[in-house]
């Protein structure tokens, strides 16, 4: 309703507009203007920094802003460890978070120089570098310290997201790239620092077209307002008044709005969820923790406690949880996994700092200590639940099964027990809580999960274990073809990358005019990283497909197989030289065939087509 009464709305960029106009299509009978958002003026005139050869010296690279995880600072330190000393000099400019502050600094790097917090528009110090790193994971609705890095002559390096993408001009401007991703940042900085003809041609196009200054921000705001309130003089007098401006006079009710709440603040949400809250792009660790449960139920897990527990209204868990060669504390969740049905249910866990744990483990984070709580209502929520604890870091999981057990019923925990899990109930806990990260698996999919791809050339290793009637079979056995449903089971990675990720089956009939998906579920295998030190822990894959089941379509004739890995944003594709016939949805046969590169290409091209077609669809 407030937004009917508005006659013009102010957007920092286009992005920001489309955005807000497709949540509210009201909008698009008011007037929308992209006005950008003005630099603070600064004491002394910015001369911008001219071009200069680097003659051997390192590039300069400031990092501007708060250093916050929403701002990129898990890829920073990842950039920071994996640049070359002699080639880069790392400049940070801005509050550095408490989480954050000891990894960086514990980095013992002589060519990361610190300069603490700036004032706003004091901007010289900046000229110190030749580029600037905006790596930003949320989508930014103008990003002021973009401005300031270009009225500095310096080039950006920025996240493809929000207004970041919306501003800069890849390889024009800046250079625009994938969020979490550091390899990707450090070789547009060696290009920099490789190829001076490249570093003029850019600083050469940052022009002041790129900004908002005050005073051309302030007469249009000036325009806007008489075109939507026209002059209209009241009173012959000296002093005259327009009166179309007297609503934006000062009014001492402006004082007593309510507090702002800002972007950063944990948004509203339930208590409960039945899948993990975040995604996970490896999972690096399971029972490879050291952790301490202080109390559940707000009792101390001692023996004289499991046995005066009484019934309490709602759960509560409270402890510490430090995982090895971490430095970096990250979100924790409890999950409930229970010992009736297939249940999981995931508790939203608050960091605090433990300077009880740091004591006698100096390298844990200083936040290692977590507390959650919520009500359990309803029958679902009702039976007995092993407690496990999920760590994520960056993307990077690691699993805990505690041997608590808690029984629910009537809304209350009723009754607390201790029981230690065997190796074969840790690894089915882990496969269910692995389950429930909102990947479709099994069945039929006409695309992966909407968002921008990237594709990678990596070196794509695998193996096939059991496909179906041609290899060793588990599971639903498929010896009575033709049948909707057949079992897959093996391992793959793409190396270059320390993320296991998530591994889909493409099938692509053979005039590549058909792609079909399907999700498999990541398994861990030891034998496979006993051969190859760099693969993630979640190497293995398997997956029981369902050829009826998921989207609509009618899978008849000769299909290739592929793999599809993909990586937050990046992906791989590998050939695995079968096929299949199939007769309305159901498998005929499958055998090996030898593919020639040509025919690699042919369908591996179907799915890259497909795979980018997707920025347009939306789910």
């Amino acid at each position: 309703m407030m937004l009917r009464s508005v006659d013009a709305i102010l957007f920092g960029t286009e992005y920001s507009r489309n955005l807000t106009h497709e949540i509210y299509p009201v909008l698009d009978d008011k007037r929308s203007c992209v006005y950008g958002v003005p630099s603070p003026e600064t004491t002394f005139p910015v001369t911008p920094k001219s071009y200069a050869p680097l003659e051997g010296r390192p590039l300069g690279v400031a990092i501007i802003g708060n250093f916050l995880r929403t701002k990129g600072a898990d890829a920073i330190i990842n950039l920071l460890e994996i640049a070359h000393p002699e080639h880069f000099e790392f400049h940070i400019f801005g509050y550095i978070h408490p989480d954050y502050e000891a990894v960086v600094r514990g980095l013992n790097r002589d060519n990361v120089k610190f300069y603490g917090r700036y004032n706003a528009g004091d901007i010289s110090a900046l000229t110190v570098a030749d580029v600037a790193l905006n790596l930003s994971i949320w989508p930014e609705t103008y990003c002021i310290s973009l401005s300031e890095a270009w009225q500095s002559g310096l080039i950006p390096v920025v996240t493809d997201v929000g207004a970041l993408g919306d501003r800069v001009e890849d390889g024009v401007n800046g250079f625009k790239v994938p969020i979490g991703r550091p390899d990707v940042v450090l070789e547009r900085l060696e290009l920099l620092r490789s190829s001076e003809y490249m570093r003029k041609d850019i600083m050469q196009n940052i022009t002041p077209a790129l900004w908002v200054t005050a005073s051309d921000y302030a007469e249009k705001m000036r325009t806007l307002y008489h075109d939507i309130a026209p002059l209209r003089p009241l009173g012959t007098a000296e002093l005259q008044v327009d009166a179309g401006q007297l609503h934006i006079l000062p009014h001492k009710s402006w004082r007593h709005q309510a507090p702002p709440r800002h972007i950063f603040d944990p948004p509203t949400q339930h208590d409960l969820m039945i899948e993990l809250p975040e995604p996970v792009m490896d999972w690096v660790g399971i029972q490879g923790a050291e952790y301490y449960v202080d109390d559940v139920c707000h009792r101390v897990l001692s023996r004289s406690g499991l046995e005066t527990f009484q019934p309490a209204d709602e759960f509560h868990i409270r402890g510490w949880y430090v995982l090895p060669d971490c430095n970096s504390s990250g979100a924790i969740y409890t999950a409930l996994i229970s010992q009736d049905d297939d249940t999981v249910i995931f508790v939203s866990c608050s960091r605090e700092a433990r300077g009880d744990v740091t004591a006698f483990l100096p390298n844990a984070p200083l936040r290692s200590g977590f507390s959650g709580k919520a009500a359990l209502r309803g029958k679902w929520c009702e039976g007995a639940f092993r407690i496990g604890l999920v760590n994520i870091v960056n993307g990077a999981a690691s699993f805990l099964l505690t041997p608590i057990i808690i029984e629910v019923k009537g809304a209350k925990v009723i009754s607390l027990r201790n029981q230690i899990p065997e190796n074969e109930v840790v690894l089915n806990s882990f496969d269910r809580v692995a389950g429930r990260d909102g990947v479709l698996r099994g069945i039929k999919l006409d695309r992966l999960m909407q968002r921008k791809w990237y594709f990678e050339s990596a070196e794509f290793l695998f193996f096939i274990d059991a496909f179906a009637d041609l290899l060793g079979q588990e599971g639903d056995a498929t010896d009575n073809l033709p049948s909707a449903q057949f079992f897959t089971r093996g391992w793959g990675f793409m190396r270059r990358f320390d993320r296991a990720g998530d591994m889909f089956l493409a099938l692509v009939s053979r005039d590549g005019a058909q792609v079909i998906f399907f999700g498999l579920q990541r398994a861990p295998r030891l034998d496979v990283q006993n051969e190859f030190n760099e693969a993630p822990l979640s190497v293995g894959f398997q997956g029981h497909i369902d050829l009826e089941a998921g989207y609509y379509s009618d899978l008849t004739g000769l299909y290739d197989v592929c793999l599809v890995n993909t990586i937050g944003t990046s992906y791989g594709l590998k050939a695995i030289s079968i096929e299949l016939e199939l007769k309305e949805n159901k498998l005929v046969q499958s055998r090996y065939r030898s593919l020639t590169p040509e025919d690699e290409a042919r369908f591996e091209g179907a799915i890259r087509q497909r795979i980018e077609k997707q920025d347009g669809l939306t789910w």
